[in-house]
């Protein structure tokens, strides 16, 4: 266990509750993705930090890191190829979703006649999307891999940084997916070092992402606000971020 490392995460927790919870004031589309996306890598560090004291739970850790980092990359995707567009573009994609599990449901013969959402007011809307938002996977119409891709392309991440998260992505796959060299750690004899090296991994994958999450969520609110808040917060990320730079090199 890297208690210096669960000691930054009890930190950040402390000093990123509050933002977290706060309403916004700003109701532009990418302002509510970013909000919800940040409560979404509040809430994986917390049961990240849970799941710490005891190694045996790397595993688990390091595949539920994996869902910070794609909403991590969401948000730079989205700010790359214009934040507004791209954050309404996500909204949307609600409709998607929606409307399919309409018909899924309707095909087994469920009644939904009582419904919380207004059914027709759905199809409507899913129905006023462009055909190809309509047939697309996912709400970028691009999966992780080749978002990653793309980041790296425009010059938005450094080789560095794109060749360890693309590493860290590959590896949080292999944990949620049927895998030989996943499933030899539990046939073979474990003496727990990968445990323990897929919790490291976790905790730093999610403690880096949710403390640029915060900056990104800062600066958003700054821009709108037009005023210099959460000076005190912005300092404290700025230590977390030069404590793991020196505890980097032993990753």
């Amino acid at each position: 266990m890297d208690y210096k490392l669960q000691e930054l995460i009890k930190n950040t927790l402390l000093h990123t509750r509050l933002l977290a919870k706060e309403a916004s004031d700003h109701n532009t589309n990418f302002m509510l993705v970013l909000l919800g996306t940040y409560r979404v890598s509040f809430s994986v560090l917390q049961d990240i930090d849970f799941l710490s004291v005891n190694s045996n739970h790397g595993a688990s850790a390091l595949d539920l890191s994996r869902k910070s980092l794609e909403y991590g990359l969401t948000i730079e995707y989205m700010i790359m190829k214009g934040k507004e567009k791209m954050a309404t573009r996500f909204q949307n994609y609600l409709y998607v979703q929606v409307f399919k599990d309409i018909e899924f449901l309707r095909s087994i013969g469920q009644n939904l006649s009582g419904a919380k959402i207004n059914i027709p007011d759905m199809i409507n809307k899913y129905n006023a999307l462009p055909k190809d938002v309509q047939q697309d996977k996912n709400w970028a119409g691009r999966n992780m891999d080749g978002m990653l891709q793309d980041l790296f392309n425009s010059g938005f991440l450094k080789e560095f940084d794109y060749s360890r998260l693309s590493q860290i992505y590959i590896w949080g796959n292999r944990l949620n997916h049927p895998n030989s060299l996943v499933l030899q750690n539990y046939i073979g004899e474990d003496d727990g070092s990968t445990d323990e090296f897929y919790l490291r991994l976790a905790m730093f994958t999610a403690l880096s992402i949710h403390l640029r999450l915060t900056t990104r969520l800062v600066d958003e609110i700054r821009v709108l606000e037009q005023k210099n808040v959460y000076e005190d917060l912005v300092k404290k990320v700025s230590e977390t971020f030069r404590a793991l730079d020196e505890l980097e090199t032993s990753l």
